[in-house]
């Protein structure tokens, strides 16, 4: 079936989780992927694609408030009313079982592009079992003290407008903030990639680039703080295959700097297997980038390399 048609996996009542996928016909391995912010699934086919001829069956779910999952409680720019960093967690949990469930004995990979990347993180830190190894890419941890700073602000916000409402400062200090970076910049999106048919095709996209709202950011940051929180990293396994990547002119992750502090971070904290690759020419959608195809050359490499060494969970 085509990696466009939308399937649906109940989680309560009425609800469910829309997903897309791409399967293999010699399957070593899984691949279950989480959208980055104002983006969803249907923008992975190209890799999805090259992941299942290569191997490796590969689901994208549409995060809560993002794509098709529309819901009251989770309107565009929304996960959920109350506690949505946690419901958006639960929602990969539900998936990543399901996944076990038709492959079962496979290993299982979480990847995870920009605040994709912060929710798997998230996830390996309260179900690091779940899952045989991890990528993270292009994404920004921030820092305890700006990220405790903007969740002061987000707080104060909510209290005057709302939670469903758009952050009237945080698309000031992140996207445009990201846009003025970029030099001869030709639209505001630029900083996504130096392709400009892939930006072209962002732009065009009525499922893109809309602000997100304040209890999405404060969700946001809430997962940020948790990430960068050391004594949180008892529960994951310190043996767990790490991938992180970024690119060199990616504003969003500071020229890349921010993802060699994780790594440097997740080092310092023991973690025994992690893959660094900072692409020089690179900005922030490392997937829709001019060398695309080396990126994910390198992507199936790593996953070659690693997973005779994972400790397959089962």
């Amino acid at each position: 079936m085509a990696f466009q048609s939308i399937h649906h996996l109940p989680v309560s009542g009425s609800a469910s989780i829309p997903f897309r996928r791409a399967l293999s016909s010699e399957p070593k391995a899984a691949v279950q992927i989480l959208h980055g912010l104002a983006e969803y699934s249907g923008r992975y086919e190209r890799f999805a694609s090259a992941l299942s001829k290569n191997g490796y069956h590969t689901y994208v779910q549409d995060l809560r408030g993002h794509g098709t999952n529309i819901t009251a409680d989770a309107p565009q720019g929304c996960f959920a009313a109350q506690k949505g960093n946690e419901r958006v967690i639960s929602d990969v949990l539900v998936l990543n079982q399901h996944i076990r469930q038709q492959h079962f004995g496979l290993p299982l990979v979480l990847f995870g592009h920009s605040m994709g990347g912060l929710i798997a993180f998230n996830f390996a830190l309260a179900h690091s079992a779940a899952i045989d190894a991890l990528a993270v890419w292009n994404t920004n941890f921030g820092s305890s003290i700006e990220n405790s700073l903007a969740l002061a602000y987000l707080y104060s916000e909510r209290m005057l407008k709302g939670s469903d409402v758009p952050s009237t400062l945080l698309p000031r200090l992140t996207f445009r903030a990201w846009s003025a970076e970029i030099k001869d910049q030709q639209t505001q999106f630029d900083w996504l990639s130096r392709d400009s048919a892939a930006v072209a095709a962002y732009i065009a996209d009525p499922l893109c680039g809309f602000d997100a709202s304040v209890g999405l950011w404060i969700d946001i940051f809430k997962m940020m703080n948790r990430a960068k929180a050391k004594s949180n990293y008892s529960s994951m396994k310190k043996q767990l295959p790490i991938n992180l990547v970024g690119g060199g002119q990616d504003p969003a992750t500071n020229g890349g700097m921010a993802v060699r502090n994780f790594a440097s971070e997740l080092s310092s904290a023991g973690f025994k297997n992690i893959s660094t690759m900072i692409y020089d020419q690179n900005r922030h959608e490392s997937l829709h980038e001019l060398n695309y195809e080396k990126v994910t050359k390198n992507f199936l490499e790593w996953l070659e390399d690693m997973l005779p060494s994972a400790p397959f969970s089962g």
